[in-house]
């Protein structure tokens, strides 16, 4: 049983978690991250190095280590359930065991959890994103202006022409797949899952061996289901414990816009044969930005016409910054806000499994009340748009009508 005093965290003994540009680490929100790796690095040893010793050393004495603070804020300032405790009640018996050994070393070389994002290999680039995790976004820089990260890092000597980051590492892969015996839960995400040859290696893996009860997430634009001469739905069909994150923010010419390189007629067809085989292996997982806003009401409804029950649409933008909500004017944001609300409630008293809908409307008003976005934000928004309608060949004013209104306001 965990105590307040308490700091372990199972992830830093039994996981990996790698990123396009090669930086492991021990989860997805630590940061920085701890090594990173190249054609040298001796991969089968990185979790033995001497920083992500020291990480381990810290947890043991009950010390809060500074490149794990998002966790200690979730639990200390917001009082709520970290990433960190949800993963330790998971795999409760290894976190016993590792308190029980009280030994920063690891106890064996036995993964339990992958999170692999080692491409950025996408057929898609979402005006959310960046060149690190689409290899799309990646080209259009390099064809357009240098190329730099979000936060103006160069990284030319990282990426190839075509924009394809990869773990330039030739034992990477041999060593996630001699650990498929003994992982108990995988986590695709990307770049685009359904791209990744990783994954499809993984996948006949774990065929192989029938390790057919092993947990499967993904993140996915549900865009391609195949690859080559696969088809996922030959694999989905084996496994007991799979689930598919499916990234759909608007539906119709906004979704194709908001999600450049998507067709629309596409992800419809997917999604209706999604639930028809698969109801309860999937959700919709939805980015909430200033241009997907206004076409919320009509996903949702989109939603309830095609009887998805599984969605997650509290996730709104938080970077980049020029995309928040609250860069759109406050009485467009109330209208549209209600307008959600007002359908919410109509849910919520027709049918009980609605109600936890409420939650995600708390979490939505804090974001449509915002007034954090500045001159500069909407300044950016607007130069944003009109640089990546002029390279893209779009228009916004198409796509997203509202816009037509709102573009003065702004």
């Amino acid at each position: 049983m965990e105590t307040s005093s308490d700091k372990i965290c199972v992830h830093a003994w039994k996981s990996l978690y790698v990123t396009p540009l090669g930086e492991a680490g021990m989860c997805c929100i630590q940061f920085p991250l701890l090594t990173k790796i190249n054609s040298k690095t001796d991969v089968k040893n990185i979790r033995q190095e001497k920083v992500w010793d020291d990480i381990r050393e810290s947890m043991l004495k009950g010390e809060e280590h500074p490149y794990c603070v998002k966790c200690w804020i979730t639990e200390k300032e917001n009082n709520l359930v970290s990433y960190r405790q949800h993963i330790n009640k998971k795999y409760i018996k290894e976190y016993n065991t590792i308190k029980k050994q009280n030994t920063k070393k690891l106890l064996d070389d036995n993964l339990l959890y992958i999170d692999i994002r080692q491409t950025n290999i996408c057929n898609m680039k979402c005006l959310s994103c960046n060149p690190v995790y689409s290899s799309l976004w990646g080209a259009e820089e390099g064809t357009n202006y240098p190329l730099k990260y979000s936060d103006g890092n160069l990284y030319e000597d990282e990426i190839k022409k075509n924009g394809v980051l990869h773990v330039k590492n030739n034992e990477f892969e041999e060593y996630i797949l001699s650990n498929i015996k003994n992982i108990t839960e995988i986590y695709f995400a990307g770049g685009e899952p359904m791209l990744n040859t990783l994954h499809w290696d993984i996948l006949e893996e774990l065929d192989r061996l029938q390790r057919y009860h092993i947990k499967i997430y993904y993140n996915t634009n549900l865009f391609k289901l195949d690859y080559k001469t696969k088809h996922v739905f030959d694999y989905w069909n084996k496994f007991t414990n799979w689930f598919a994150g499916c990234s759909i923010d608007a539906i119709g010419p906004r979704a194709e816009y908001v999600r450049t390189g998507t067709k629309w007629k596409t992800i419809d067809a997917h999604l209706k044969l999604m639930q028809d085989k698969y109801p309860w292996n999937f959700d919709i997982d939805t980015t909430v930005s200033a241009l997907s806003i206004g076409g919320l009401k009509d996903l949702m409804l989109y939603c309830e016409q095609l009887n998805i029950k599984n969605h997650r649409w509290g996730n709104t933008v938080v970077r980049p910054r020029h995309l928040c909500i609250d860069i759109l004017p406050r009485d467009y944001r109330r209208h549209v806000f209600n307008d959600i609300e007002n359908l919410v409630e109509e849910k919520i008293k027709n049918n009980i499994e609605f109600e936890y809908l409420k939650n995600f409307l708390n979490h939505l008003e804090v974001a449509m009340l915002s007034t954090n976005a500045t001159a500069k934000d909407r300044y950016k928004f607007k130069s944003f748009i009109e640089e990546k309608d002029k390279i893209r060949n779009t228009d916004i004013f198409v796509s997203c009508p509202e816009f037509k209104d709102l573009w003065p306001k702004i």
